[in-house]
């Protein structure tokens, strides 16, 4: 974290604050809300147990979750598995949804765009 001084409206000198978000903690953001929404079987090979007052992950950093940065803003491509029974464009557009909105309220990050990949089918157990 970098700290400098700003002259604020009244003149007087106020701190900045320079904050880094590492990769790995955006895409578990990402994965962890898209993993959130009604129909996503898993994202890449992310298994969440929601158990007790803690998510805990199995990963280190979620395979189905690429960033690219574009002209300072950043591009999502996530992959997701999805269960059968629910609609493709409609899943997609709530993934898409569910992240922009986990990303924007936990960084301030407004994502320039949103990928959606669906690279498998599961049937839910029970159905």
């Amino acid at each position: 974290m970098k700290n400098s001084n700003e002259a604020n409206a009244e003149g007087k000198s106020t701190p900045t604050t320079r904050l880094e978000i590492a990769p790995g903690i955006i895409e578990s953001m990402v994965a962890i809300a898209a993993s959130e929404v009604d129909g996503v079987a898993s994202v890449g090979n992310l298994k969440i147990d929601m158990g007790g007052d803690s998510v805990m992950t199995e990963f280190n950093r979620p395979d189905g979750v690429d960033i690219i940065e574009d002209d300072g803003q950043i591009v999502l491509d996530i992959s997701i598995q999805m269960y059968t029974g629910h609609k493709l464009t409609e899943l997609a557009n709530a993934v898409k949804s569910s992240v922009y909105d986990a990303l924007l309220s936990q960084t301030g990050i407004k994502a320039k765009e949103i990928n959606i990949n669906v690279s498998g089918l599961q049937v839910e157990n029970g159905k």
